[in-house]
């Protein structure tokens, strides 16, 4: 717990992959630990269609009906495990790293899966984890 009686936050960006649902369990047990309360954080970017593999009229809704399915199913998890820690999640319209760091000052803890979707360069730490790590307090 972080001092004014303020309950601290973990911060958790996913996507859709194992990596992220790793990263949000992980997360979630230390929150549980810190007295915290979780952040998943997801954001839809732009390319927002092209990210989940959509075509046609009416993709940016069907993206964001989409990427509302991921936070859900991800909130599951830590819930399950953690039935105690406050949980909330934010869907975010900007750049997947920029989420996260926009928040910096009230988070006390950024969590991320060691990559996405990225290609063989990003195998060992992806460009989001990159650009956190690097700009974050």
């Amino acid at each position: 717990m972080t001092g004014g009686g303020r309950l601290g936050t973990v911060h958790v960006g996913i996507d859709d992959t194992l990596h992220s649902l790793l990263a949000a369990d992980w997360a979630a047990g230390e929150a549980g630990l810190r007295g915290c309360e979780l952040k998943v954080v997801h954001s839809v970017g732009r390319g927002a269609d092209a990210a989940y593999g959509e075509t046609g009229v009416g993709l940016t809704q069907q993206a964001l009906e989409a990427a509302e399915g991921v936070l859900d199913d991800v909130r599951a998890r830590p819930e399950a495990a953690h039935p105690g820690v406050p949980i909330d999640t934010f869907l975010a319209g900007v750049d997947p790293a920029e989420a996260l760091l926009d928040a910096v000052e009230d988070v006390d803890l950024i969590v991320v899966g060691t990559r996405g979707r990225g290609g063989f360069a990003e195998l060992l730490l992806g460009s989001v984890s990159r650009k956190v790590a690097a700009h974050a307090d």
